[in-house]
């Protein structure tokens, strides 16, 4: 008679039936305190750094006065041609155009202290 509702549990294997499951004598293996405190802390760093690589503005300074002068000594000077400063105002150009887009150029005149300055070679 209660024999039938006691063989559908498996005998002998250390299982218990805590409400409509079964588990066995094993200790769980959920991450601890320290465990969660450290991914968390390593997500966040990660979520940082990806966030200040990839979006935050950034200021970069371009010497342009500079170098037009001296490439304007250059060329009254006849040490480079025309054709050759043509082409380092076209080097120049690509210079601006390959600037990520979450970096601001702007005047070296205009920075005060601390900008990170493009070098033009």
């Amino acid at each position: 008679m209660n024999n039938e509702s006691n063989e559908s549990e498996p005998k002998g294997t250390g299982t218990q039936k805590v409400g409509n499951e079964l588990r066995g004598n094993k200790i769980s293996s959920s991450p601890g305190y320290l465990e969660v405190l450290f991914i968390a802390h390593m997500v966040a760093m990660a979520s940082l750094y990806g966030y200040d690589h990839f979006f935050a503005d950034k200021v970069v300074a371009l010497d342009i006065k500079s170098y037009l002068g001296e490439q304007k000594a250059l060329l009254t000077a006849g040490k480079i041609t025309e054709e050759q400063w043509k082409a380092g105002l076209d080097r120049l150009e690509q210079i601006l155009h390959d600037q990520p887009a979450n970096q601001m150029v702007i005047l070296k005149d205009v920075v005060l202290k601390n900008g990170r300055e493009i070098t033009i070679e």
